[in-house]
């Protein structure tokens, strides 16, 4: 639905299998005017969520976005880190 006067961005991601075939795939469409790295953190999270939602399990996640996949590992890193 087009709301006049609100901007909106278009965000989605493929699940694939572990042969490449595609499982599953979800698009959003969030109010907001956002820059290439935010659209593509929202990619990501809708698409994680969507698995979590779908019971779908996660082994691997590709992005190529290299700011997205370095911000998401400086995390984990620090994650990793602070509980082991």
């Amino acid at each position: 639905m087009e709301i006049k006067g609100y901007t909106y961005v278009r965000v989605g991601a493929v699940i694939r299998d572990h042969l490449g075939s595609i499982v599953a795939a979800v698009a959003t469409r969030p109010v907001g005017s956002f820059g290439v790295f935010i659209a593509e953190c929202l990619a990501l999270y809708e698409g994680l969520q969507f698995c979590l939602a779908s019971n779908l399990e996660v082994n691997v996640v590709e992005t190529d976005a290299l700011n997205v996949a370095s911000a998401v590992m400086r995390v984990l890193s620090w994650l990793i880190l602070a509980f082991c």
